[in-house]
């Protein structure tokens, strides 16, 4: 990923080791570029706190799967080793909003 790609969707263009699950907040960084030791969950933030329309790259780097969550801890999307999602804010009405995840990818 060039530094291009990293400063135009507002993140890191280095892979972010995660140990753990990760939740996402309003100011996350619209890039999350992630290396997975294992399974792990991205867990979306409180919609309500997000404007429809915002979106969150993310980036699986690693041999492992991310399943992408929404805030009420609902799986929306399972996100395969080395590919990328384009999740989109869709309606903020609840706390889990409604998601729509395209993947793709990355190799």
């Amino acid at each position: 990923m060039s530094v291009s790609a990293a400063t135009h969707y507002g993140g890191s263009a280095s892979a972010h080791s995660m140990v753990a699950d990760r939740t996402l907040v309003p100011g996350s960084s619209r890039l999350q570029v992630l290396n997975p030791d294992a399974g792990r969950t991205v867990n979306m933030p409180d919609a309500r706190k997000l404007k429809p329309g915002r979106s969150f790259v993310i980036v699986n780097v690693s041999a492992n799967s991310l399943d992408l969550d929404d805030a009420g801890g609902t799986l929306v999307k399972a996100l395969a080793a080395t590919k990328g999602a384009i999740c989109h804010l869709i309606e903020n009405a609840t706390a889990a909003g409604r998601w729509g995840i395209a993947i793709r990818s990355i190799l």
